[in-house]
């Protein structure tokens, strides 16, 4: 197992001015805690139902949105995204892609180069048909867990046994088809970008309820409506003044 994973969420975050930087630029430099944000997101993810085309960055965490037979859950690239929306790396409203788009669209990354955030994609070589979330940075032979969502066409959120899982490896077995890792980052808004600010600060510092009560108005309701299921702290709705 990664050391990572017996970290939990004893990391402080790194405050509100530092994630809006990082949510606006391309290609931020790496900080000390970003694989253990990465993890904590997954974490929250783990064990959520796989619905084929369920989900997608703006989609609540971490129970998911109808796919397309109509179940709740996730798919590969709707949890994906997700996880980089939570993050502040991906726009709340941005489009739901499919794998193969995203494979188009990201920035090509070294194998051994990549970063927490960055996106494996698994397929033949004309379409990808698979992505994953790499949640560490590269160890001596290149390879980082990752946070996957594997189903069928007519996986539709109640099969148990398809659920979001965390693998110890970008190669992992079961798929030998890996193609490549890409970056994908796009600007968010200043309000995505301090919502996601709180709740990395919520999945990393332990927060007590006096967090909730620093929180704007406008951030908290994003937690409400977005996250409040994967708080570490018990909240109530925010009011409407």
């Amino acid at each position: 197992m990664n050391p990572r994973l017996l970290l939990g969420a004893g990391v402080i975050g790194a405050g509100l001015g530092l994630l809006a930087v990082a949510a606006l630029s391309p290609d931020p430099e790496p900080d000390a805690t970003e694989a253990d944000h990465a993890l904590a997101l997954a974490m929250v993810m783990e064990g959520a139902l796989y619905s084929y085309g369920g989900g997608g960055p703006g989609a609540p965490l971490p129970t998911g949105a109808k796919g397309l037979n109509g179940g709740v859950g996730w798919d590969c690239s709707g949890s994906s995204l997700a996880v980089l929306a939570a993050a502040g790396l991906y726009p709340w409203d941005g489009p739901r892609m499919s794998a193969d788009e995203i494979s188009n669209i990201g920035d090509p990354v070294a194998w051994g180069k990549h970063r927490p955030f960055d996106l494996p994609f698994y397929g033949t070589k004309d379409r990808a048909s698979h992505v994953t979330v790499i949640l560490d940075t590269p160890d001596e032979e290149g390879e980082s867990p990752v946070m996957t969502a594997s189903g069928l066409a007519s996986t539709n959120g109640d099969d148990p046994s398809r659920r979001i899982r965390i693998t110890s490896a970008i190669r992992y077995p079961g798929r030998t088809d890996f193609r490549g890792i890409v970056r994908l980052r796009r600007p968010v808004s200043d309000l995505q970008a301090r919502t996601c600010a709180a709740l990395r600060d919520a999945l990393l510092g332990q927060p007590q309820s006096v967090w909730w009560d620093r929180q704007p108005l406008d951030v908290r309701r994003e937690l409400w409506n977005r996250y409040r299921r994967v708080l570490p702290v018990k909240v109530t709705a925010p009011g409407t003044v």
